[in-house]
């Protein structure tokens, strides 16, 4: 629900919306560009948790290999040169645990660990939760209708 409601927040923000036609979709790495800098300065105890945890032990990613669907780990960051912490956390942790929960299918199979799934969502919950305030447009968005 957290994930939802930012996501949501972030289109009608009027400032993260990708543009273009079709599916309305939020600009993940644009909001991660602009407030990186002030979310490195947060040192809030679960937030720093939070990064310690995800930057050692991202999400794995369902992946297509010779026909077959499986779980593979994860660059650990930075995944590649220049790549910022936020967009990192938000982008390739918080995105890729959302869409395993609800598309990945990581349930009755030897290789899934379920403390670890709850560990991971606990932590994105924290950077989202923290991603939230970064933003007054975004956070105005995010709590509109839930007076």
């Amino acid at each position: 629900m957290l994930f939802s409601r930012l996501e949501y927040a972030l289109k009608h923000s009027g400032a993260y919306l990708l543009a273009g036609e079709g599916d309305a979709r939020p600009d993940w790495s644009l909001f991660a560009k602009e407030h990186d800098f002030a979310f490195s300065a947060l040192d809030g105890p679960d937030v720093q948790q939070a990064v310690e945890y995800l930057t050692a032990h991202p999400p794995s990613k369902e992946r297509r290999h010779d026909g077959s669907l499986s779980f593979r780990s994860a660059k650990v960051y930075p995944q590649s040169p220049g790549q910022r912490m936020l967009e990192f956390l938000l982008v390739q942790c918080a995105c890729v645990a959302r869409n395993n929960l609800f598309h990945g299918a990581k349930f009755n199979t030897a290789e899934v660990d379920a403390s670890r799934d709850r560990e991971l969502l606990s932590h994105c919950a924290a950077v989202l939760s923290a991603a939230i305030n970064l933003d007054l447009r975004v956070k105005a968005a995010f709590t509109n209708g839930l007076e």
